[in-house]
């Protein structure tokens, strides 16, 4: 087995404290730090050294997380209400801020897909907002959670679906499309309390639970079972062909005679009524733990 060790250390100067998150990109790492106001550190990888500091607007308090998208880092603001800051890379610059609607609070995790921007709030009942970053404007008024759905933690964009992680007891992790609909959910068992990270896997979902001791859950999409057509409705689809057919041939002969016409009509109404019970419906996605 390959070791590892450390392998460098720096310490920031005094009155940079609590680094809450990280973020890299070409050459450089930024530390997001939960200060007030919110600061973030940017260190030459090279050297190992920093080489420059941002402080945010007055207010903009607790960089909890952060995401790089070309050529601009997002830091969510841990306020309330919530908010992220957009910085650009090149400059080193804030050079705009965004704050949620109200009672989208305390904003924690951060991910990227395409042109948007998806955070979740620390909240009673917990919510996702999303950003369009060519606007960067919130779109719509987001999603809240129903009641015990709390604290949303972690989040990730797996498989063209919004992953949330709640930091609840036990815990809760909610599925949602890229509109931010609800698709399906799973509560985890006993002991296994609060998802606070997630790492996609070959085929699976690795969930990190906060617990002690510390637990790793898998979780994978189940494939939904092929719908088997139940045999009473070959009672009913036969003679319904066979009704059909009749109606084909005969039309020419009865089309002229209301009252046989329409006798075909009810009948044909009638088998199609008791047809109806056997309509499909659309099924959930479900999930197992390995």
């Amino acid at each position: 087995m390959d070791s590892f060790s450390k392998v460098g250390t720096l310490t920031l100067p005094d009155g940079q404290n609590w680094v809450s998150s990280l973020a890299s990109s070409s050459a450089f790492l930024y530390a997001g730090l939960r200060m007030w106001p919110g600061k973030i550190a940017k260190v030459d990888l090279n050297s190992f050294k920093e080489v420059d500091l941002l402080e945010l607007a007055p207010g903009e308090n607790n960089v909890y997380s952060m995401a790089i998208k070309d050529g601009y880092l997002y830091a969510n603001i841990a306020m309330r209400p919530g908010g992220v800051a957009k910085v650009d890379l090149a400059t080193f610059r804030e050079e705009r801020s965004l704050r949620f609607r109200q009672g989208n609070d305390y904003p924690q995790p951060i991910a990227i897909s395409g042109k948007m921007l998806f955070t979740g709030f620390y909240s009673k009942p917990g919510g996702i907002a999303k950003v369009d970053l060519t606007t960067f404007e919130e779109v719509d008024s987001g999603l809240r959670f129903s009641q015990g759905e709390d604290n949303v933690w972690s989040l990730i964009i797996y498989q063209g679906s919004v992953y949330a992680g709640l930091d609840t007891r036990p815990g809760k992790i909610i599925r949602l499309d890229l509109d931010l609909r609800r698709l399906d959910s799973l509560s985890l068992g006993e002991g296994e309390d609060g998802v606070y990270a997630f790492a996609p896997l070959d085929g699976s979902l690795a969930c990190g639970i906060y617990g002690s001791p510390g637990r790793i859950v898998l979780i994978r999409q189940q494939t939904p079972a092929p719908q088997s057509v139940p045999f009473s409705m070959i009672f009913v689809v036969v003679p319904l062909a066979f009704i059909c057919l009749a109606l084909w041939v005969l039309k020419p002969r009865y089309r002229k005679n209301p009252i046989v016409s329409g006798s075909i009509q009810s009948l044909l109404l009638c088998h199609l009524r008791r047809l109806a019970p056997f309509s499909f419906t659309g099924s959930e996605n479900r999930y197992r733990n390995h």
